[in-house]
């Protein structure tokens, strides 16, 4: 940060309310960082009432059975040589999927290449594609083949 003895906040004003009503809203929010030690970054208003973003973590229902995993098909994960690709990609290789296509931003590091190893020594295809995800129009060069899929292949 260009100057980090300023602190930046983002307050979300209502657009509904008063002029005097968004005055106050921020002369208190001024005098409450003041001396507050929360450090709330984003702020909204909202009919009067002040929110602030708060994560809490939720339990997901592991109950599969309405995922269905095609064996045959040959799937594209996005961002496939990060820790949460190849995760997914070992899932797909345990429901006995033969093909998986990896795309990624930069080449594998080590530990993602040892990894493919494992999933290919489980009789799994994997093509790895190195391209940012953000240019569609590239994915579409992509091919699943096994014939015409070289190992690593720029998109």
């Amino acid at each position: 940060m260009e100057y980090p003895q300023l602190d930046c906040r983002c307050i979300d004003l209502d657009p509904n309310a008063d002029e005097q009503e968004t005055l106050k809203v921020l002369l208190d929010e001024v005098a409450n960082h003041q001396t507050s030690t929360s450090v709330e970054n984003e702020i909204r208003y909202c009919q009067g009432e002040r929110q602030v973003a708060r994560l809490t973590q939720k339990r997901l229902d592991t109950d599969n059975s309405q995922l269905t995993i095609k064996t045959e098909a040959s799937y594209l994960i996005t961002g496939g040589l990060g820790a949460l690709g190849l995760e997914l990609a070992q899932f797909l290789v345990q429901q006995g999927v033969k093909s998986i296509a990896l795309l990624g931003r930069n080449s594998p590091s080590e530990t993602a290449q040892e990894r493919i190893e494992k999933l290919e020594a489980a009789g799994t295809q994997i093509s790895v594609f190195l391209g940012d995800v953000c240019i569609f129009w590239k994915i579409s060069t992509i091919s699943f083949s096994t014939e015409t899929s070289p190992k690593n292949t720029e998109i």
